[in-house]
C-alpha cells in the first residue's frame, strides 16, 4: 500500500480551534512503528516544507484479521490563513509517510537481528 493509499485525503477535515488557528485531520492506515517515526519527525518536516512552525501527532490505525478495523489519524496544526499550498502539504506528508515505513522496516530488521543474538546467548 503506497502513502497515497494509506492517507484518506478525501476524508480530511479542517477544524477551527479558535482565534486564527485550524487543525488538519487526516484519517490514515498507518501502523505503530511508522506512526512512532512520524510523531518524532513529521512536525519538523512540515515546518521546513511549509515555512511555518506546525506540530503533528499521529495515532496509529488498529489492525484486525489482516486489515484495518479503524483508521488512525494524522493531526497537523496550527494552520493559519493563508493556508499552505495543498500540493506542498500533500507532497510533504506523503513523502514523510513513505520514509516512515522505510525507517520502521529498517528498525524492525535491526531489532530482529539483535534479538536473535540475544536469544542465542547461553548462560
Amino acid at each position: 500500500m503506497s502513502a497515497a493509499e494509506r492517507i484518506q485525503w478525501g476524508a480530511a477535515r479542517l477544524l477551527w480551534t479558535g482565534g486564527d488557528d485550524f487543525q488538519l485531520e487526516l484519517p490514515a492506515a498507518i501502523e505503530v512503528g511508522p506512526a512512532n517515526w512520524l510523531n518524532v519527525n513529521l512536525g519538523r518536516l512540515l515546518s521546513a516544507g511549509l515555512n511555518s512552525r506546525v506540530q503533528a501527532e499521529v495515532t496509529p490505525a488498529r489492525r484486525s484479521n489482516g486489515g484495518f478495523s479503524d483508521f488512525g489519524l494524522i493531526a497537523i496544526g496550527p494552520l493559519r490563513r493563508p493556508f499552505p499550498m495543498p500540493g506542498v502539504l500533500h507532497k510533504t506528508i506523503s513523502d514523510a509517510v513513505t520514509q516512515a515505513f522505510a525507517e520502521a522496516e529498517a528498525a524492525e530488521a535491526d531489532a530482529a537481528a539483535y534479538l536473535e543474538q540475544i536469544h542465542s546467548l547461553r548462560p
